[in-house]
């Protein structure tokens, strides 16, 4: 019950809901120390704080919020109670709070937390091993900052994820999501070659067990943004590739709709 109280203050999406979250929390924290078992705080309830805290635009003082309540988890977990340690939820619902924060020290404090959830979990501390859903809270991050090498250090980090896929850590394969924020980062920069050449790589990684990240309309309209403000000599000829790539996509999706009538 508590749990399904936390997750719809959450979803709620506003500051009172984070309120009510962090306030409901407190109050299952003192009913256990109370001696009430059936109250006793779980991982899951601290996710919901978390996430409540992430999704409630509170800027600087949500994103803080939210990594004090993962310092309480550990803090929590070292005291004795073991099941308490945070997971790679709880890593996620941080690192949502800041890509939500939309302060410019968000791509660093992200970083740092990548960096001590590998070490934690490489340790044997917790069940928090780095995932796809991690890797892309930070890709966002670097994309969507201001400054000049943010699309870079995106790139940088999805050749490391996948680098790391095929050397067989399959919970950071990148997906289609990873390669869309990146191409929209040098969308963003006016840079089309090196929005095509992430593209390129998309395809390359694209093998018949990662179907999933195939491309898609949101892939293709922002490769095709930068080159429609080019003024490199080939820009018409790669925006006429693109809208073939767009219509065969187009094509083959109203395909699917007419076999799934069919089959219905």
């Amino acid at each position: 019950l508590y749990s399904s109280v936390l997750q719809a203050y959450a979803k709620s999406a506003s500051k009172e809901g984070a309120a009510l979250a962090e306030q409901l929390l407190e109050r299952t924290i003192q009913l256990w120390k109370e001696g009430k078992l059936y109250a006793k705080p779980t991982v899951l309830f601290y996710n919901a704080a978390i996430d409540a805290n992430a999704r409630c635009n509170g800027g600087l003082k949500s994103a803080e919020r939210a990594e004090e309540l993962l310092s309480e988890l550990w803090a929590r977990a070292a005291a004795g109670d073991n099941s308490l340690k945070p997971t790679t939820r709880s890593y996620n619902a941080v690192l949502l709070a800041w890509k939500n924060s939309n302060v410019e020290q968000a791509p660093e404090r992200a970083e740092a937390l990548l960096n001590i959830m590998t070490e934690r979990f490489k340790r044997g501390e917790g069940d928090c091993q780095p995932d796809t859903v991690t890797f892309n809270s930070i890709l966002a991050l670097h994309a969507k900052s201001s400054r000049a090498d943010g699309a870079i250090k995106a790139r940088k980090l999805l050749i490391f994820m996948e680098n790391q896929c095929n050397a067989g850590e399959i919970r950071v394969e990148p997906d289609r999501i990873s390669y869309n924020i990146c191409i929209t980062a040098f969308d963003r920069r006016g840079d089309e070659l090196s929005a095509t050449e992430i593209f390129e790589r998309m395809l390359r990684f694209n093998t018949s067990r990662r179907e999933q990240i195939a491309p898609d309309q949101i892939t293709l309209g922002c490769l095709r943004a930068p080159w429609t403000k080019s003024t490199l000599p080939d820009a018409q000829s790669q925006i006429a590739r693109i809208d073939r790539l767009i219509e065969a996509l187009r094509l083959k999706q109203t395909h699917t709709s007419h076999e799934e009538l069919k089959v219905g």
